[in-house]
């Protein structure tokens, strides 16, 4: 996997049913990516990506997996999600915008 910033994006026409784009990294790549729709990047972002076909100069974009995420942490966060969600319920001072920000504050008091 390769990474670097985007510094142009140019529609290169269509291949089958799926878009082209010709797009330059500022580490000196210059490569084809294939979408089905726009192109998910823009301009400045940087991005991480794999040369599918070096000979042709395919690139694909790295999926953005999360990190792993043990069982017991997956526990923890529902138990956390659910105390959010019963103050959020029982308290008219919290907001439902709230909830994010409280399951991880419980997340963190009961990781500890």
């Amino acid at each position: 996997m390769k990474t670097g910033k985007v510094t142009s994006i140019v529609g290169d026409g269509t291949y089958k049913d799926l878009n082209k784009w010709k797009v330059n990294i500022d580490n000196g790549d210059s490569l084809t990516f294939f979408s089905k729709q726009e192109f998910k990047k823009e301009v400045g972002d940087t991005i991480n990506y794999d040369i599918t076909n070096e000979k042709y100069k395919i690139g694909k974009l790295a999926q953005d997996r999360p990190a792993f995420v043990s069982k017991d942490d997956l526990i923890l966060r529902q138990v956390a999600f659910k105390g959010a969600i019963e103050i959020v319920c029982r308290t008219e001072s919290f907001k439902l915008e709230n909830i994010e920000n409280l399951t991880d504050n419980f997340f963190n008091i009961l990781k500890k």
